[in-house]
């Protein structure tokens, strides 16, 4: 074996050192940052003054209320995280035999998409890799997908770039839905001037304004119409946006993928289904320009892998690709 030692750069800093700066700025705080390595916060706070003393440059501005990271202090973050990171693959790697697939698995996901989407089939996958574990990470953005940690995410739109590489798992799909209870009482619409003398579920963006709702043109031309519905639900949650559907509260207009059981067992009804517009896709992204453990690759080949129903225990379901 060639002695490489010799060319080896050797960090001026305690790596452990490191690791707490790191952990100190994912999580927030001294406190936390201790409460994740077992050790006291003045701990933490003392090997961060160490590392800044060692480097000759402020990491971190303290205040009484918060931290934040100075310029230099965000920089040497990015490149420490990274390597952290790098560090624990080789970890994984390293540990991981080429029969069995084991370890903890952090998935990061919107909470809707972890309950209707992921959560169905854990079972499945956990059968197929009894050793492996999971846990589920709420996230909202590509910033939370580095500050929380994650081995992957599952998250809507296309983020892959310079720091994360993606495979898109479906298309999105917005759809007009109603439960037959509703349907029975109200009648379905058969246009879309008809929709504004139904009960509406609308969901309320984060500016106070409805969300409008979008269709294709009743006229075959490529041309998005956008129709002003009568709100008597709304709420600024997705979930409660769904559940009132269920209920027979309303027409709603959601996405495809959260509904796909209350489709598939007959509590919705998809309405007008020729007017559908595409939404958002649906993407799970992972680390760029790095090696992936095994049951990070082996998660992502299992949700490309159809169909849905076996993934799913052997349960009737739409399918994963429209």
């Amino acid at each position: 074996m060639p002695n490489t030692l010799v060319d080896l750069p050797v960090p001026p800093f305690a790596l452990n050192d490191a690791l707490l700066f790191v952990s100190t700025v994912a999580t927030g705080s001294f406190t936390a940052a201790a409460e994740r390595h077992g050790i006291t916060p003045s701990g933490v706070s003392r090997a961060v003054t160490r590392l800044e003393r060692t480097l000759g440059i402020r990491l971190l501005v303290r205040t009484t209320r918060r931290l934040r990271l100075s310029e230099e202090g965000e920089l040497f973050y990015e490149s420490c995280r990274d390597g952290i990171g790098m560090m624990a693959n080789a970890a994984d790697l390293a540990s991981e035999s080429s029969t069995s697939l084991s370890g903890h698995l952090r998935i990061g996901l919107l909470s809707i998409i972890g309950t209707h989407f992921v959560v169905p089939m854990l079972p499945n996958l956990l059968t197929v890799h009894p050793h492996l574990s999971v846990q589920l990470v709420r996230i909202t953005s590509v910033e939370d997908y580095f500050s929380r940690q994650v081995d992957c995410a599952l998250l809507p739109g296309d983020v892959v770039g310079a720091t994360l590489a993606g495979r898109e798992l479906r298309p999105g799909r917005i759809v007009l839905a109603a439960s037959p209870h509703y349907l029975e009482r109200h009648g379905a619409p058969e246009s879309l001037s008809e929709l504004q003398q139904h009960r509406c579920i609308t969901l309320v963006q984060h500016d106070g304004q409805e969300q409008p709702w979008l269709f294709k043109s009743e006229d075959g031309s490529n041309e998005a119409r956008s129709v002003r519905v009568r709100g008597v639900i709304r709420t600024d949650d997705l979930e409660q946006v769904m559940a009132a559907a269920v209920a027979g509260l309303g027409i709603a207009w959601v996405p495809h993928l959260p509904l796909q059981s209350a489709i598939a067992d007959g509590r919705l009804v998809v309405l007008m289904p020729e007017l559908e517009t595409a939404g958002v896709a649906l993407w799970i992204v992972y680390p760029a320009r790095r090696a992936l453990p095994r049951r990070v690759r082996a998660f992502v080949d299992f949700l490309l892998a159809p169909p849905l129903e076996a993934r799913l225990g052997g349960r009737t379901a739409p399918r994963l690709l429209s």
